[in-house]
């Protein structure tokens, strides 16, 4: 997939490498906030600085009332085909797998925030392929708390911290060219326990990185970056 315009950006100096380090992902931040919020505090320090979205308790992966088989929701079109591509591939091999299978898929319309997260409460399987980047900031974390199994495209190329997305441990990994896609769901709502078993441990992972243990992590974290930073500038 090309764009018919692409969009051409300067790689980094080789000399520049060295001060690239491994801050900390949004799954940190508090972005879930209105339009014109994100606008203006975009780029200030506030933006990106641990600051937890959510206000309510996660959802136990077993929890009993799960009817729906699997959830995708979200924007389909942008207006670069490279970034379209995933979401318009997904929507249409689910609809296949949809007929093939009998499962029962959420719809895809729009659904206000309170009722979408009600949906995913509700779903054993949420799919979320990429979009601008490979980390959904909204849909990932969301299904974490909401005790429903990830599945997306394999990330193990990816350095993250925290460490969230682990391939067959947090989420359940498919292939960028959707070969496995349709096995992969067949597998996840055929084998429901090790479902649960990833669903669990993907939210106990992301709940402990927003709690005083995780703090702590940052804390530590943050000091060793400062130190990498200083000793950079001597």
């Amino acid at each position: 997939m090309r764009d018919p315009e692409p969009a051409e950006r300067t790689p980094a100096r080789r000399e520049d490498l060295e001060k690239l380090a491994v801050s900390w992902n949004l799954g940190l931040g508090n972005y879930v906030c209105r339009e014109n919020q994100i606008v203006a505090r975009m780029g200030k320090l506030d933006w990106y600085w641990p600051f937890p979205s959510y206000r309510w308790s996660a959802t136990p992966a077993a929890a009993a009332e799960r009817p729906i088989d699997i959830s995708f929701r979200g924007r389909l079109r942008y207006h670069r085909d490279t970034v379209s591509y995933q979401r318009v591939e997904t929507a249409r091999l689910l609809s296949e797998f949809e007929n093939e299978s009998g499962c029962a898929t959420a719809p895809r319309n729009k659904l206000p925030y309170r009722e979408y997260r009600h949906e995913m409460r509700r779903s054993k399987v949420v799919l979320s392929p990429f979009g601008f980047g490979e980390i959904n900031v909204g849909r990932d974390l969301e299904c974490f708390i909401d005790g429903a199994l990830l599945v997306k495209p394999d990330m193990s190329h990816m350095e993250t911290w925290p460490d969230l997305f682990v391939p067959g441990v947090t989420y359940v990994p498919y292939r960028w060219d959707f070969a496995d896609l349709k096995d992969v769901l067949r597998r996840a709502l055929a084998h429901r326990p090790d479902a649960l078993r990833i669903a669990a441990a993907g939210q106990a992972r992301y709940v402990a990185a927003l709690g005083s243990e995780g703090g702590e992590a940052f804390a530590d974290h943050l000091a060793a970056l400062l130190r990498r930073a200083m000793a950079a500038s001597r």
